[in-house]
């Protein structure tokens, strides 16, 4: 199999795999899942987690401004939160 076989977009899975894997006994591919780009992310959720924390822990997590600054280490978006929410 070629290089080129092996980055050929219109070659079907199933006969990429067969070509690869033909001497196995067992090979399986299982449905297709579309795969999508970006971050889970939820601003919602965030502010969820965070009024979890008594109040007391919340302000020591605030910054000077009274928000607390959630990083997400993902997408690197960051994601501020009142202490009072």
């Amino acid at each position: 199999m070629g290089v080129d076989e092996l980055t050929d977009a219109t070659l079907p899975l199933e006969t990429l795999v067969w070509r690869l894997f033909n001497e196995e006994e067992d090979v399986r591919i299982l449905a297709d899942i579309p795969i999508m780009r970006g971050c889970r992310c939820d601003p919602d959720y965030i502010r969820g987690v965070i009024s979890k924390f008594p109040l007391e822990e919340r302000q020591s997590m605030a910054d000077e401004t009274g928000f607390i600054i959630v990083d997400c280490a993902f997408c690197a978006k960051k994601f501020p939160v009142p202490v009072e929410e």
